[in-house]
């Protein structure tokens, strides 16, 4: 039985300033998830993209099925580089009162927030803001951005 890997290691920079993708980066276990395929006796491993946004509902701060499966790669990241910031930005559609915006894109970034903590980072190293709807035209609305 013949065993193939296949890994592509693709630096993505998905927001301006993230360094967690630089050219100079080493990769690291984060980098690249090995997704097993079994075909024919042979195992093939697939990189998957790391995300960067956790999307919401429509007037909802309850955190989406995948909320853990994003989350979880910057988590192992920042076990990695204990000196490095994350900020949790808050989204919003522009539905609703401007308040109301900011409070519930506020709740999903806290909400987004809480996984990182159960997942074992210290919350001094987390920033959450809210832009309510203001850049609601430019960012995924119904979003939390992980930045760093």
């Amino acid at each position: 039985m013949k065993l193939i890997r296949v890994v592509t290691i693709t630096s993505v920079v998905l927001m301006s300033g993230c360094g967690m993708f630089s050219q100079e980066h080493e990769p690291s276990a984060m980098d690249v998830y090995e997704v097993e395929l079994s075909a024919k006796s042979k195992s093939i491993f697939i990189p998957k993209r790391v995300k960067h946004v956790v999307a919401f509902e429509h007037d909802s701060a309850k955190l989406p099925f995948d909320a853990a499966e994003v989350v979880e790669p910057h988590v192992r990241y920042l076990f990695e580089k204990t000196d490095t910031r994350v900020v949790l930005q808050g989204n919003a559609s522009s539905d609703g009162s401007k308040q109301y915006n900011y409070d519930l894109a506020m709740s999903r970034a806290e909400a987004v927030k809480d996984i990182f903590v159960q997942l074992g980072i210290d919350s001094s190293r987390l920033e959450v803001l809210s832009v309510g709807e203001s850049k609601s035209d430019y960012m995924p609305n119904r979003s939390v951005i992980i930045t760093y």
